[in-house]
């Protein structure tokens, strides 16, 4: 199919386009801010895509399970950024999960609720350890990512990457994820805010991004869902959104807790 013919593929756009533009301004404008303004948006995004967690494994069960397991991941996460020390919170998301939820929901609630969690006090890290340069390129690299393969796998289609996981998904798309990864890392460094390592971390988290893009569509898979909710028009939801941004602040706290360096050049 040529790329004229596939321009009705992007019938969403309208939608995804005001839709993302509103979670662009809330959520750089938390992490301008930092504090508890940060803390607030992080925590009640990872309390939405708790929830919607908790519907794709419980369906018909009403607003009551999801619901409780969406305080889980808020509750832990505040406890991280007060403490400073992710096995507490940890430890409250096991403890309450194991209380709400039936063994086999278990399995797959238990490390949901844990990636939630320590990636989002990963990007609380950085942004409090590291400044606010540093989180806007994380947070910009993961949206270079999704927009790239977005528009590469619309316009170019061809092969699939992985249809058993994601049936969408294609090679183009990946490959123009990286490009448009790349493209930003070169743009902060000739803008001088870094050296030219910013280009293959920027190429880094644009992988990592897709592969928890991967990863929360074989849990929707197993779910037999399509979209974790209708909370973001064009979007889906919460967890739809914000995988591979997740994915990707994971990847900070290992690095820090590591010692190395979270993003090379930034120091």
């Amino acid at each position: 199919m040529r790329i004229p013919q596939r321009i009705h593929q992007f019938e969403d756009l309208g939608s995804r386009v005001v839709s993302a533009l509103v979670l662009a301004f809330v959520g750089l404008t938390a992490v301008r801010v930092g504090g508890v303004v940060f803390a607030a948006v992080v925590s009640v995004a990872a309390a939405a895509m708790a929830w919607e967690a908790g519907r794709m494994h419980w369906p018909g069960s009403g607003p009551f399970p999801p619901a409780v397991v969406a305080l889980l991941p808020a509750t832990g996460l505040f406890l991280l950024l007060l403490l400073d020390d992710p096995l507490i919170g940890l430890l409250v998301v096991v403890a309450g999960t194991a209380v709400c939820v039936g063994r086999p929901s278990l399995r797959i609630m238990l490390p949901v609720l844990a990636v939630i969690l320590t990636g989002f006090f990963g990007l609380a890290g950085l942004r409090s350890g590291h400044g606010v340069t540093p989180a806007f390129f994380l947070v910009f690299a993961v949206i270079a990512a999704d927009v790239g393969g977005y528009a590469a796998g619309r316009l170019f289609g061809g092969p699939k990457f992985w249809v058993q996981v994601s049936p969408n998904k294609t090679w183009a798309g990946m490959l123009g994820g990286w490009v448009l990864a790349g493209c930003l890392g070169a743009g902060f460094w000739l803008a001088g805010y870094t050296t030219v390592l910013a280009i293959p971390s920027a190429l880094l988290f644009a992988i990592v991004a897709q592969a928890g893009d991967l990863a929360e569509s074989a849990v929707k898979r197993r779910a037999g869902v399509k979209d974790g909710s209708w909370l973001i028009p064009g979007h889906g939801g919460f967890i739809d959104r914000f995988d591979g941004l997740v994915f990707a602040g994971c990847l900070v706290l290992v690095l820090d807790r590591a010692g190395m360096a979270v993003i090379p050049g930034f120091g």
